[in-house]
């Protein structure tokens, strides 16, 4: 968590008839002293209580529960409405929402209050990149990235970016790099198998798709990426391979449904 720790140095030079007299030591008021103790301490408590309602936040967007989780992020901004962290969190909750626009004011107003805070420059572009602004997503990768470069997030989200700017070369460099730092990380192999597939290269693009998660997933992402291509025939025999190995995997099997009706009008 972000935080802000507010440290008040007061200096109390007492002296006998000195405070009045020019050119002698500057020095704080008891009573003044112990007001700037006090306001310090209220901002310490006001930080504790918005960080509260973050926390509430977050825990509600990873139960799904949108509506409870833009409520504690809008009592943190009641409480803190400066706080780059509350707007921050709304961001993320306006984009689970898909309400985009909104999403995309909330980033801005935390990178507004905080122009180095990396994940909001990040979740910005998504942003963008949901709004179709993939230019504009490319610029606050790239911030973010100047401040962590080796996130395997953003590069992850940088990459995925290129590919639907049709930029595959980029991308693939980019995820490359990403799997440098984390050559675990399923979301860099899947998005380096999409960036492989969609030029045809299906062999590499089913290697990174084994790599990125189970045997079925990665039938079912080549198979999406015969489909991207316009090859429906292959895309119906590599979905029906994941349905084979999975016969639970819904998306599969309404994949399968969804071809054969485009085939069958053919």
């Amino acid at each position: 968590m972000r935080r802000v720790w507010i440290i008040v140095a007061i200096a109390l030079l007492a002296g006998t008839g000195c405070a009045s007299k020019k050119g002698a030591y500057n020095y704080v008021p008891r009573d003044q002293g112990l007001a700037i103790d006090m306001e310090a301490q209220d901002m310490e408590g006001t930080e504790s209580r918005a960080s509260i309602h973050h926390g509430m936040a977050r825990m509600f967007l990873k139960q799904g529960r949108y509506d409870d989780a833009e409520n504690q992020a809008r009592l943190s901004l009641g409480i803190a409405p400066e706080d780059p962290e509350g707007h921050f969190i709304l961001g993320q909750v306006y984009r689970q929402q898909r309400r985009v626009e909104l999403a995309e004011a909330a980033f801005r107003r935390a990178i507004e209050l905080d122009k180095k805070f990396a994940d909001a420059h990040n979740e910005l572009a998504v942003t963008y990149d949901l709004l179709g602004k993939h230019p504009d997503a490319i610029v606050h990768y790239d911030i973010a990235l100047k401040r962590s470069p080796e996130n395997p997030e953003y590069l992850a989200n940088k990459g995925f970016s290129l590919i639907m700017q049709r930029k595959y070369d980029e991308a693939e460099q980019v995820l490359t790099l990403g799997l440098e730092v984390d050559p675990y990380h399923a979301r860099l192999h899947n998005n380096l198998g999409l960036a492989y597939g969609l030029r045809g290269n299906y062999n590499r693009a089913f290697v990174e798709f084994k790599q990125g998660g189970s045997l079925c997933m990665a039938y079912y992402h080549l198979g999406f990426t015969y489909e991207k291509r316009g090859d429906l025939h292959n895309a119906y025999q590599v979905y029906g391979k994941a349905l084979e190995i999975d016969p639970g995997m819904t998306k599969a099997r309404e994949k399968l449904e969804e071809i054969a009706g485009h085939l069958a009008k053919r």
